[in-house]
């Protein structure tokens, strides 16, 4: 589902970052920078940032058929960007 709420959050428009639920050394240097963080396992997040779990309620939410009023599907222009990604080589902090 994780892949799901990530790929319709893409679809939006919205720039996405991915971190692993438990142990990410750069959890908290990436929930600086965001506005929402979904996660099927709590996270602790600095304020202004707002936490959202990926459980079974919420599941039930996305699961319901979209209804009249629709969101925008908008492709973000080539020049945007679109995911951040990271890399720490083989270990280590992300660069």
């Amino acid at each position: 589902m994780q892949l799901v709420v990530l790929l319709a959050a893409e679809g939006l428009g919205a720039l996405t970052a991915s971190f692993g639920a438990e142990d990410d050394v750069d959890a908290e240097a990436i929930f600086r920078h965001v506005d929402w963080v979904f996660a099927g396992r709590p996270q602790t997040v600095p304020p202004g940032v707002r936490f959202h779990a990926i459980d079974p309620q919420f599941l039930d939410t996305v699961a319901q058929p979209l209804g009249r009023e629709r969101p925008a599907w908008s492709a973000a222009d080539y020049r945007e960007p679109q995911r951040m990604s990271r890399t720490s080589g083989s270990s280590g902090r992300s660069s």
